[in-house]
């Protein structure tokens, strides 16, 4: 709306007010993006510990060297508490 006074333009300018099921509708938006957000978050910290979980390989190279290191550890201790 435009007000002419004196050769000088003043523009007012209303916000219109959003009905209540608009307001609600944007209630509902951003609570839905917030759980999207915290869907992401925890997608990427399932995925970091998925990312930590030995592969096949480091599995493979593990499992001998344990047994090894168990079998040495046995007979180090057999001989050092034979009587």
């Amino acid at each position: 709306m435009a007000h002419f006074r004196n050769d000088s333009v003043a523009i007012f300018w209303r916000t219109p007010r959003l009905p209540d099921e608009h307001s609600l509708a944007l209630r509902q938006a951003d609570q839905l993006r917030t759980d999207i957000a915290n869907v992401e978050l925890g997608l990427e910290v399932i995925m970091a510990q998925l990312a930590r979980i030995p592969t096949r390989k480091e599995l493979w190279r593990a499992a001998p060297m344990g047994m090894l290191g168990g079998s040495a550890t046995t007979i180090a201790l057999a001989f050092a508490f034979r009587g």
